[in-house]
């Protein structure tokens, strides 16, 4: 009987360490994306606020343009504790291509934002 209550307690115990440490970590909440097309670079700013920038960070960034993947950084810790930013030059893309951004989370989810090069976004 002893057995059954301690693996019971130890069960319980275990799942509310698992379900506490999901509670902290959350995908990225947005992604606002700029286009300069004189310089055909791809500003990438993906929100994600975080208190410790080298445990919980945006681990990766994917620009594809339709579905195929024109560039991707990988990241070990995020630019700052309020979002991961970085430049992409996309020479051989241009005005009018739909370009789709995903930020990926290291510890849970990911996001993703499109735009079509050249055309304001909508807010």
């Amino acid at each position: 009987m002893r057995i059954w209550r301690f693996a019971f307690v130890s069960c319980v115990c275990v799942l509310l360490l698992v379900g506490t440490g999901a509670a902290f970590a959350h995908a990225p909440n947005g992604i606002d994306l700029h286009w300069d097309a004189s310089l055909r670079v791809l500003d990438v700013n993906v929100l994600h606020p975080v208190s410790a920038i080298n445990e919980h960070y945006v681990s990766r960034i994917t620009v594809l343009a339709g579905k195929r993947v024109v560039a991707f950084r990988d990241y070990t810790m995020q630019t700052n504790f309020k979002s991961q930013m970085d430049v992409f030059y996309l020479k051989p893309l241009h005005n009018g291509m739909k370009v789709t951004v995903i930020a990926k989370c290291n510890k849970k989810g990911s996001k993703s934002a499109s735009m079509i090069l050249g055309r304001p976004r909508k807010k």
